[in-house]
């Protein structure tokens, strides 16, 4: 069960293929991620990209929500392998004292938090030398379209992606790479259009309505590139900081 922005490089490829290439996307994007990481997922929603890094990656993943559905779905889900799943608010709540994790985790979630300068703080140090922070979100440049997708998605007002830059800096990131995924997102928004039309004469049918309404209304944010989606690597700065003069020392 993805939700979530997918990767199309053509039409041909269905709604849980462009799910997964997206995820697959950001673990690339990371460069030299091994074998069995451990990894945070701050945001795991129903866990489908949880499952991913455990099937391809081979991970021991910690998954918060805030969501006791989520949590239960997630637990029935990921039973068989050595994940734990955690509900929780990272907005009201201390994240539970872990280990530290090669990889932090946040797929489209980061829209959702209150105060993202306070996580990435908390964050932080529970990164393991060499460990990354890899983000899936969108950015605007608009507060009157940010107040109109928040308002059709109910997720909070988005910043542009030179505010996200300084708001990592700001709090002991250092971004690596940030890459716009946008045009690799749009035939995505069709295919979800056609699953909510073949649910117009059941039980969800009102909702179904409602939520292809919503989505065109966001889709045309994306398409006039309001909206940009964007995938996001960074470092703690301190160590990225090291790791640039032990470069230069060795070059």
């Amino acid at each position: 069960m993805h939700y979530h922005l997918g990767h199309f490089a053509d039409q041909d490829i269905s709604l849980n293929d462009g799910m997964r290439t997206a995820v697959q996307a950001l673990i690339d994007a990371a460069d030299g991620v091994t074998l069995h990481p451990r990894v945070l997922d701050v945001g795991s929603g129903w866990g489908a990209p949880a499952e991913q890094l455990i099937t391809c990656l081979d991970a021991f993943v910690v998954c918060l929500t805030n969501s006791s559905r989520q949590a239960r779905f997630t637990q029935r889900r990921l039973c068989r392998t050595r994940a734990m799943v955690y509900e929780l608010d990272v907005d009201r709540n201390a994240v539970p004292d872990l280990e530290q994790f090669d990889i932090i985790w946040m797929y489209e979630s980061l829209e959702h938090i209150v105060d993202p300068g306070r996580l990435f703080r908390i964050l932080n140090p529970l990164t393991r030398p060499g460990g990354k922070l890899l983000i899936a979100t969108s950015c605007t440049g608009d507060k009157a379209h940010t107040s109109l997708y928040s308002t059709h998605l109910g997720v909070q007002p988005l910043a542009t992606v030179e505010n996200l830059q300084e708001l990592l800096r700001q709090n002991g990131w250092y971004p690596i790479k940030i890459i716009d995924r946008t045009d690799l997102t749009l035939p995505g928004w069709e295919k979800w259009r056609a699953g909510l039309r073949r649910m117009r004469s059941g039980r969800f049918s009102r909702e179904a309505e409602r939520l292809e309404l919503e989505f065109n209304v966001v889709e045309q944010l994306y398409a006039a590139g309001l909206l940009r989606s964007f995938h996001v690597v960074a470092s703690p700065v301190e160590r990225a900081k090291a790791s640039l003069l032990n470069r230069r020392e060795n070059a």
